[in-house]
């Protein structure tokens, strides 16, 4: 053997890619759990890096159990019919299973019935539990193990525990998990004890990551405060709810990177402070699920150029002043070098009103707002009447996020062309964004295709674009604008449209879908005759003009 397989950092490395990432890789992929096993086997040197990798994400205190000898647990038994293969009308048979259940010990626990235990137990580094059951694992026995185990913890390494059982009753067993070295907890707070919390704060000061699911009183609300005014070392927090004293708090973190909250108790703004220490001095992701004016207070408070991901989801639609008014408020974060994430989206409306259309479009002067943060490789801008744009915008938009790799511009009402007429990008702005943004793979942007310029598609060639969504765009002949597409993407693979609201007698969408292939392969033969190339492109074109559109 290899003598680097010998050495451990190696070897950990090499388990840890063959086993799952998080608990849900691992309670997914059963195959995992029998590679490493099988690796674990192999040899002494193997054990060790395998058992670890295997061990380190539970979602189920089953397995744990299971450890123990099997004559410590009673066990019950249930019986299944199966039937037996048809093989001369064999009738069918019974099938007795056993299942486990640690309710109550058939003896007194021994020295050294730990022994198996604490070999594999030492191992666990994460566990989530989402639903415990009673019927199957008391909680006298959770207690019992918990004050006998030899360590004076049944899993002394265990560094996260996600518990997300929303029944009070089974809170009791979360005792069970609390080890020295906890560094990340979630909880759910609906069947969590509030006064929990403040000593949960005092028990483990350097907490670096807390999750609380749920919905917030104003008690749980004080109790949160408690806990977070204990913790300086937060990394990474995620609340259901928070009101000024928790993010004002959260802002004297230093160390905290990640902030998602669903909802913001409405406050006017943050007290004055002192300058030369601002606020979330270290936040680089930012993600909210509000209504738009506290997602601005809020991100107004941020300005240390340090933002990464942001993610803000509006419970109502921001007017026209709004949207400006946040985009000004992103860029006073000064993120313009390590921005890379920008999504905005604002809820539909079930029959947005276009007379409303000028309140709430996003003008070009806004869009500008955002053009300096060069760095964006993934946005996704969605608003109920979408931008007002056209070719000159949206090739400048172009130049400016020649990084993206991920672009979507569209509104939640699905209504591209409610203001008098279509959109008036046209293929001379797609052109522009294949001549600029070499790295784009998805794009969902409408246009307008009535006409077709004559331009020469082949000298722009973007390879690496292989989904398009066109929304509702008024398309007269797919045929000719799936060739120019192809001409401009050649690795362009789906190209998907239609939206809730359109009239069916303009929507062109699913014949250009319809057509996509057939035209696409038109384009890629490699050597087609003149005489077939005429033929086959009358022949999209005369389909085209006689289908029924749908």
């Amino acid at each position: 053997m290899d003598q680097k397989l010998y050495m451990t950092d190696i070897l950990d490395l090499i388990c840890v890619h063959i086993g799952p990432m998080d608990y849900y890789s691992f309670s997914d992929r059963k195959e995992i759990r029998r590679d490493l096993a099988a690796l674990a086997k192999t040899c002494k040197t193997f054990q060790d890096p395998a058992l670890d990798a295997l061990w380190r994400f539970q979602y189920s205190l089953f397995p744990a159990l299971r450890c123990f000898p099997d004559d410590l647990w009673e066990r019950s038994f249930e019986t299944k019919a199966v039937m037996a293969k048809a093989v001369k009308g064999l009738p069918a048979t019974k099938a007795v299973k056993a299942k486990d259940t640690f309710v109550e010990f058939r003896r007194p626990l021994r020295p050294t019935d730990w022994d198996r235990p604490m070999f594999y137990w030492r191992r666990i580094k994460s566990f989530r539990i989402d639903a415990i059951n009673m019927a199957r694992i008391s909680l006298n026995v959770c207690k019992t193990l918990q004050i006998g185990s030899p360590s004076g913890t049944p899993f002394p390494n265990l560094r996260e525990i996600c518990w997300f059982d929303g029944n009070p009753a089974h809170f009791p067993v979360f005792e069970m998990f609390l080890s020295p070295r906890l560094s990340s907890i979630g909880l759910d707070l609906e069947a969590t004890d509030f006064l929990f919390l403040p000593t949960l704060g005092d028990r483990y000061p350097d907490l670096t990551r807390v999750e609380l699911q749920g919905n917030l009183e104003s008690d749980s609300l004080e109790s949160t405060l408690a806990l977070l005014s204990k913790l300086n070392r937060l990394e990474w927090v995620w609340i259901p709810q928070a009101d000024a004293a928790i993010l004002e708090r959260l802002a004297q973190i230093p160390t905290l990177k990640t902030l998602v909250v669903y909802t913001i108790i409405p406050f006017e703004s943050f007290p004055e402070r002192d300058r030369t220490t601002p606020r979330f001095s270290s936040l680089e992701i930012l993600e909210l699920l509000d209504e738009p004016t506290m997602s601005i207070t809020l991100v107004d408070a941020i300005q240390h150029g340090k933002l990464v991901r942001l993610s803000l989801a509006f419970s109502n639609t921001p007017d026209s002043p709004t949207t400006t008014r946040l985009y000004t408020a992103i860029a006073s974060t000064s993120s313009y070098s390590t921005l890379e994430i920008l999504n905005i989206r604002a809820s539909d409306r079930e029959e947005p009103p276009k007379d409303e259309f000028d309140n709430y479009v996003v003008r070009a002067k806004t869009l500008r707002i955002l053009f300096p943060f060069t760095h964006l490789t993934n946005i996704n801008l969605e608003l109920i009447y979408g931008f007002e744009l056209d070719d000159e915008v949206v090739s400048e938009m172009a130049r400016a996020w020649c990084r993206v790799e991920g672009l979507r511009l569209g509104c939640t009402s699905g209504l591209h062309d409610i203001s008098g007429g279509p959109t008036r990008v046209t293929m001379v702005g797609i052109q522009a964004i294949a001549t600029h943004c070499s790295d784009l793979g998805s794009l969902a942007l409408a246009f307008d295709a009535s006409t077709v310029p004559q331009l020469d598609y082949y000298t722009f060639l973007q390879t690496t674009l292989t989904s398009f969504n066109v929304f509702s765009s008024p398309i007269s002949s797919p045929a000719l604008v799936a060739a120019a597409l192809s001409a401009m993407f050649p690795n362009l693979g789906r190209v998907s449209g239609g939206c809730r609201y359109y009239d069916p007698d303009k929507e062109l969408i699913p014949p250009l879908v319809r057509r996509w292939k057939m035209v696409d392969s038109i384009i890629r033969d490699e050597n087609p005759s003149d005489s077939d190339e005429k033929e086959e492109e009358e022949e999209c074109i005369t389909a085209d003009e006689s289908s029924t559109l749908d």
